[in-house]
């Protein structure tokens, strides 16, 4: 995958460098007084603005109302620029028309910002929308180094018609040439809409600075959103409905960073074949609310770490032809952590595509159409289940590259295939020390035609199978025992095996007062028994016995005990 996803280079970065300048030679209508109306003639340099104005609220503790709560007036609607921004103290801006359905219009079909903290040096502003509508062909908030730029969003609607593709439309945290990395942009949104419509190219949160957008209520729907650029960018989400039409990337580029928290209202990504979320180098919690995307992609950028925190909420990976991927690419690491709540993937779960994929559940449930582990040969995957349920249903449960680790909670594949070692030439492994494994409507197969094999460990655990096969010499079934033994695996019908297929026990920590008898497996039939069978750690004269539906380890009791006669 690209860096940007539309790539930015050359021409491309000049002119975004470039779009704050104004190339006008005309005075910008400049705010003379703190606080005041829009509306009154006195308080600019040129009178009350018309369209031909570029607008300027940049003296120390300039306060500009456009509505005010007073009749709405027809004059200073249109403007080619709107720049918010003083060097001490707060210019601020309030649009605040006591009439919905008035519209404050800023530039024309190619170009036109309202910029907020513009990009002269320690310039702080604020923009506030309480009613009525802003038209604009591009928003920047924060630009420049050392500016800051605050956008709240309380009612009303901010349209932002465009922006010069590839560059954003929308801009929180951007920075001008020469001054990278540390200006400040924030946005609050409380209520109203802001929207983007498909000619805007995309909302940048943090591009080149540090951008952070939160909402609580209202409406956010943008096409393309980038959280973080070459910048930091934060998106938290506590209430609302925030829609991506498209992509969004967190971030897009291999050395900017992202954080999106979703903690109730709703992130939507819902169109099939088109949204995506690419998680690359930074974070994505859902703890409350929803989060319903059509596909997740982690770990896609090399030597980068994606991760995404499931503690509650929703979460749903819901398009047929796509599918949720950790690790994607060689180099990348992807990791999901399922604490509490619920990750719905309706179609493939894949953890480690070529790149290192882990999926930890803890708590709530992780549920999954199809799962694969170890995609490709370069991909590693891990599955670790240490509380809460992972469920497989209703189709095919593969380790091609990977392992699955049940050491407490639940692992339960309903669905029709369990392979444990796909890929030839790869191993694939499960581990159960506590808590349940149940396959209870297919077959489990171990090692065909990769290498495969299934331990247990301990007395701690319910292994419950509906029929095993292990019938080739890349075929493991393992028991370690515990001191006071091991669980059995119990087989409902056949069991399955050859004179290749390794049985191994390890005997070492068993302490023999817990008996001298230990059941292995249960099974319904058993064609053919274990014939390559290692005993470890013990003391000598260990058996194993295939009979009467069980394979026991039969451990020999010590000289001068003493037998009971009857």
């Amino acid at each position: 995958m690209k860096d940007r996803g539309f790539m930015i280079v050359g021409v491309a970065v000049a002119a975004w460098f470039l779009a704050g300048v104004e190339t006008g030679f005309a005075a910008p209508n400049a705010w003379q007084t703190t606080a005041g109306n829009w509306e009154t003639a006195g308080n600019w340099s040129d009178g009350v603005p018309d369209g031909s104005d570029a607008i300027s609220i940049t003296n120390n503790s300039a306060s500009a109302t456009l509505g005010n709560g007073a009749a709405d007036f027809d004059l200073g609607m249109n403007a080619t620029s709107i720049t918010v921004g003083a060097n001490s103290g707060l210019a601020a801006m309030t649009v605040n028309f006591t009439n919905s359905m008035k519209t404050q219009y800023v530039g024309g079909a190619s170009s036109g910002n309202i910029t907020i903290g513009e990009k002269t040096a320690g310039k702080v502003g604020l923009l506030t929308v309480n009613n009525g509508n802003i038209d604009t062909y591009k928003l920047v908030v924060g630009q420049g180094a050392g500016t800051s730029g605050r956008l709240v969003i309380n009612g009303g609607r901010i349209n932002v018609r465009s922006g010069d593709w590839p560059l954003p439309g929308f801009s929180v945290g951007e920075s001008v040439e020469g001054q990278i990395g540390n200006s400040t942009g924030t946005v609050i949104m409380t209520g109203g809409e802001l929207y983007l419509p498909d000619t805007a190219p995309y909302a940048v949160i943090g591009s080149w600075g540090k951008g952070t957008m939160i909402i609580s209520n209202g409406v956010f729907s943008a096409r393309y959103v980038e959280v973080g650029y070459v910048g930091q960018g934060e998106l938290k989400i506590y209430g609302g409905t925030n829609l991506v039409r498209s992509q969004m990337l967190i971030p897009s580029h291999s050395v900017g960073r992202g954080t999106v928290l979703v903690d109730g209202g709703t992130l939507d990504a819902p169109v099939a074949s088109v949204s995506y979320v690419y998680l690359n180098n930074g974070t994505l919690t859902v703890s409350n609310g929803f989060a319903n995307l059509t596909a997740l992609s982690m770990g896609n950028t090399p030597g980068k770490y994606a991760e995404f925190n499931v503690a509650g909420g929703t979460s749903t990976l819901f398009y047929a032809n796509q599918r949720g991927r950790i690790g994607v690419v060689a180099g990348a690491t992807g990791v999901v952590n399922v604490t509490g709540g619920l990750l719905n993937c309706l179609d493939v779960q894949i953890i480690g595509v070529a790149g290192r994929g882990t999926l930890n559940v803890s708590g709530g449930l992780s549920k999954n159409a199809y799962t694969w582990i170890g995609y490709q040969a370069g991909g590693f995957g891990n599955l670790n289940i240490t509380g809460g349920t992972y469920k497989n249903d209703p189709n095919f449960c593969e380790i091609h590259r990977g392992a699955i680790l049940v050491n407490g909670g639940v692992f339960t594949n309903p669905g029709t295939t369990m392979v444990i070692g796909k890929l030839a030439g790869q191993t694939g492994t499960v581990t159960v020390a506590s808590g349940t494994f149940s396959v209870p409507n297919c077959t489990t197969t171990v090692g065909n035609p990769g290498v495969g094999m299934l331990e247990v460990q301990g007395k701690n655990s319910t292994i419950a199978l509906k029929a095993l096969t292990a019938d080739t010499a890349n075929s493991t079934v393992k028991f370690t025992l515990g001191a006071t033994g091991v669980s059995p695996i119990a087989v409902a019908n056949a069991l399955t095996v050859t004179s290749d297929t390794k049985l191994v026990v390890d005997v070492s920590n068993y302490d023999t007062a817990n008996g001298y008898t230990v059941d292995l497996i249960t099974y319904g039939t058993m064609p053919t028994p274990f014939a390559a069978i290692t005993i470890t750690g013990g003391h000598g004269g260990e058996t194993i016995t295939q009979t009467g539906s069980k394979v026991t380890l039969n451990v020999p009791k010590p000289y001068g005990t003493i037998y009971s006669v009857m």
